[in-house]
């Protein structure tokens, strides 16, 4: 995914564990195409219409930071 990417759909907080460590998982469901999930997602930025989140995306066989900008419609 790029940086100009856009999607609509519903935003998701759960919590996956692995290795007895529990980590919260960001994800986009009901979008109008498939969205990675975003791990470990921290709000860095909160105004009245965004939400700006920064967590980490797993690509291939790497993971990458990522930041998710939210606009409520």
């Amino acid at each position: 995914m790029g940086p100009k990417d856009v999607g609509t759909g519903d935003l998701h907080l759960t919590y996956r564990t692995s290795r007895n460590r529990r980590v919260g998982v960001l994800q986009l469901l009901s979008a109008d195409k498939l969205w990675p999930n975003l791990y470990d997602p921290k709000l860095v930025d909160l105004s009245a219409d965004r939400l700006r989140f920064v967590g980490i995306e797993r690509v291939g066989n790497a993971w990458v930071v990522q930041e998710w900008i939210c606009e409520l419609v």
